[in-house]
């Protein structure tokens, strides 16, 4: 694969500090190369700052051992129409992706994709797959749309071999038409003790929706979200950031033709409240990430923009991506339409 830097673009990006640990300015940049596929990448993993994977339609699935420089594809054959728009790895050779589609279906690889094997499917149709993480090695949380009238979340405690249903009265009935969305596999997002959040959207509301276990996804309650929720609005991403115990929720409205007005949400109390954002990102974004340990980046597929609280963000990018996600270090990579990748450069 020959890599190619598509564009660059340098900007400062100005962090007014309301705790004195945070550095008062960056400057940041994308820097883009292709992973060597044309897909549209939903799905990212970043094991470390050399060892990445990706996931998106077709099938595809793309590993980089070296940082991103060259991509092998390694996605699972016979089953091209799916897209599986979620993945989690643990090392250079084992990794997991659900599909976003029917049927919906969880694999596995142990030897880095020559080969896979199918280690979950639900017979249902309704079942859609938007998000997978977890907590360690061992344990694990897949969701999808609602199925009879609930979502659907099914857990693992080997590692990814075996797979169980979450009992569906252990989970709050859902709304008409909510659902959640497979943009970027950060809708859903673990947290210390067993606890773990998921954003939805999909029902015409002034808020969404949060649900929120303390239990590794046994039992479940749910929260309203001041993020507008509609067919295409809602909640897109979560994350944490550990050292402020705060909470952000992203998202707004997909639609291009569509202006997003909330954006931004935060919690103070592990998503018991919610409040939005004071000065929002001024564009849809689908993921959010904490870098370094000290501020956020957001990305959407026009956009990007950087909060060192989660309340006031600014824009620092023209260049914007599908999904995101940082490494054990804290640096932040990118992936997007056409197969593109991108990583944060940022100098204190």
């Amino acid at each position: 694969m020959q890599s190619r830097r598509l564009c660059c673009l340098c900007v400062t990006a100005f962090i007014y500090m309301t705790f004195p640990n945070v550095v008062r300015s960056q400057q940041l940049q994308w820097l883009e190369s292709s992973t060597g596929c044309d897909a549209s990448l939903r799905g990212l993993s970043v094991v470390d700052d050399q060892t990445l994977w990706a996931s998106g339609a077709n099938a595809t699935v793309v590993r980089s051992v070296d940082g991103g420089v060259s991509w092998q594809s390694c996605g699972p054959k016979g089953f091209e129409k799916l897209e599986f728009r979620s993945i989690v790895a643990v090392d250079d050779r084992i990794a997991t992706i659900a599909s976003a589609g029917t049927p919906a279906v969880i694999m596995q690889t142990h030897d880095a994709g020559q080969t896979w094997k199918e280690v979950f499917r639900h017979t249902s149709p309704a079942a859609f797959f938007d998000g997978m993480r977890f907590w360690d090695r061992e344990h694990g949380i897949v969701f999808s749309d609602p199925v009879d009238g609930r979502i659907l979340i099914v857990t693992t405690a080997d590692g990814g071999l075996t797979w169980q249903v979450v009992a569906p009265e252990r989970i709050p009935l859902a709304a008409e038409k909510e659902g959640g969305f497979a943009a970027s596999n950060s809708v859903l997002c673990v947290g210390k003790e067993g606890r773990a959040w998921i954003g939805t959207g999909g029902t015409t509301s002034p808020t969404s929706r949060i649900y929120s276990t303390s239990d590794f996804g046994k039992s479940w309650s749910v929260r309203p979200c001041p993020l507008t929720s509609d067919i295409a609005a809602g909640v897109f991403s979560i994350a944490m950031h550990v050292d402020l115990n705060l909470l952000v929720a992203v998202g707004g409205d997909y639609r291009s033709e569509a202006t997003s007005t909330t954006t931004a949400a935060l919690s103070r109390d592990l998503g018991e409240t919610w409040q939005l954002a004071a000065q929002p990102p001024s564009a849809f974004v689908s993921a959010v990430a904490l870098a370094q340990s000290k501020f956020l980046v957001a990305t959407g597929p026009t956009s990007s923009f950087i909060a060192n609280d989660g309340n006031h963000w600014k824009h620092f990018s023209a260049i914007g991506f599908h999904a995101l996600e940082a490494s054990p270090k804290g640096n932040v990579y990118a992936v997007g339409a056409g197969g593109r990748f991108g990583r944060l450069e940022i100098q204190n």
